[in-house]
């Protein structure tokens, strides 16, 4: 997530298929709260969130997090 950091503060703004992979590895990982985190962070920069939005943070999360 620092390097993430990082590049959306030096370097090229990140689209939505950007988050949506980033959401989708802290899925997996368990690291749900961090993906609603990219999620808000998405909806705040203007990119429109998608059906794989959808799909990465609210189906595949499957109640699991290693955050909680």
């Amino acid at each position: 997530m620092e390097l993430f950091d990082e590049i959306t503060q030096n370097g090229p703004i990140p689209d939505t298929v950007t988050y949506n992979t980033l959401m989708q590895s802290m899925c997996q990982l368990g690291r749900v709260f961090t993906a609603f985190e990219l999620l808000v962070k998405m909806c705040a920069s203007g990119q429109v969130s998608n059906l794989v939005t959808c799909q990465d943070v609210c189906f595949r999360t499957s109640f699991k997090s290693s955050e909680m």
